[in-house]
């Protein structure tokens, strides 16, 4: 994990794994990642099961949430990206496990779907970008209970920005 942003991703980790109880999408074609620009999603409070490509956030609002006990576990900030935001959805995976694999399991195909499918949305290896990247994903009771298979990844700025991060090579 690069230096220079360890503690938000720390931050937003920590959150993102409180906020896997409640994740989810019933998009098939999530997982295909962006063939174009993502689809535009308004601004407002989302069910975390609609969490998409293009969907925008602000680690800010994300931390503030939780950081005050008051986040809702069912709902996602989101915000227009066309507004400052740093934190945007780049890939949906869902995993097709017929049980849970492990948490270890998961947290590595959640990794490794997240590593592989940055470049392309990006613009640039994960390597030698300034952006970092989080996931949420699926905890055995999720899974169990509410049939969640699905690994959200999303771009983490140190610098919000105005637009999306899709190919914007930074």
């Amino acid at each position: 994990m690069k230096s220079r942003q360890s503690l938000a991703v720390l931050g937003l980790a920590a959150l993102a794994v409180t906020l896997a109880s409640c994740n989810g999408t019933a998009d098939p074609e999530a997982d295909a990642g962006p063939a174009t620009a993502p689809p535009r999603v308004p601004a407002g409070d989302l069910s975390v099961l609609e969490l998409t490509v293009g969907v925008c956030s602000t680690a800010e609002q994300l931390v503030a949430g939780a950081d005050a006990g008051q986040l809702d576990l069912s709902t996602f900030p989101a915000v227009d990206c066309d507004s400052p935001h740093d934190v945007e959805v780049y890939h949906v995976h869902e995993m097709t496990d017929e049980t849970f694999p492990g948490a270890g399991a998961t947290t590595a195909v959640a990794e490794q779907e997240c590593l592989a499918a940055f470049e392309p949305f990006v613009g640039m290896p994960y390597a030698t970008s300034s952006l970092d990247f989080t996931y949420f994903m699926p905890t055995e009771t999720t899974w169990d209970e509410a049939g969640d298979r699905d690994v959200v990844c999303m771009v983490l700025a140190s610098e919000p920005r105005e637009g999306s991060f899709q190919d914007s090579r930074l």
